[in-house]
Order: structure tokens, then sequence, then C-alpha cells
């Protein structure tokens, strides 16, 4: 779903299958494990607010369309620049992790070219 430091995307398959309906990643993260099986009841937990917000985000209040009427923050912008203003800071997040991948952060600035 996102870039994440410790994103387990690379390897997830390397782990069992889960035997059970509900999945629970206490350190939720990008939760790479979870989006591989969607099809079960996912429970999310991580205590850091700005992963808590994106998923928040991502489940109940994006949709489709939204995400894909995000900007593209060009080389050189930062995402607290004024015209980014509307967006929600979940927003912000999510392109700041984005911007800068493997981050335990997400980024500010685009220095990517």
């Amino acid at each position: 779903m996102f870039f994440f430091k410790g994103r387990k995307k690379r390897i997830v398959d390397s782990y069992p299958e889960p035997i059970y309906d509900i999945i629970i990643e206490p350190f939720a993260g990008s939760a790479a494990y979870s989006c591989k099986y969607w099809d079960r009841k996912v429970i999310l937990i991580d205590l850091d607010p700005t992963i808590a917000g994106i998923w928040d985000y991502l489940i109940n209040i994006a949709t489709p369309e939204m995400i894909l009427k995000l900007p593209i923050i060009k080389y050189g912008e930062k995402i607290d620049d004024k015209k980014f203003n509307k967006l929600l800071q979940a927003e912000k997040d999510l392109i700041g992790f984005y911007m800068g991948t493997g981050n335990a952060r997400p980024n500010k600035k685009n220095i990517h070219f």
C-alpha cells in the first residue's frame, strides 16, 4: 500500500498462509502481510499516529477516485507548500512515504528526480 521502513513486501511470500479467518497485525506499518490476504478479516494496530492516520484514511475515507486525484509532488516541492493546504494530513503523510521510500517518517520535500 505504501513504503515503510521494515516493510515485508519482498519477503511476504516466505511467511505461511494464515490459519484463521482473522489476521491481527500488532505492528501494522504498511501491512504487507494483511494486504496479501485482503479477503480475510484484518485488524491493524499501530501506536504511531501517522501510520494509524494513514490506515484510517485508506480504510474509512478514501475512494479510488480520491487516491487518483492526489497530486504528484514535483522535484523540489514540499508537501507543506501552501498549494497543498487542502490535502488532509493523512494524504500528505501517504504522499510523503512515496517520496521517501523505506523511511520511518514521511518526507516533507521531494528530493527524487
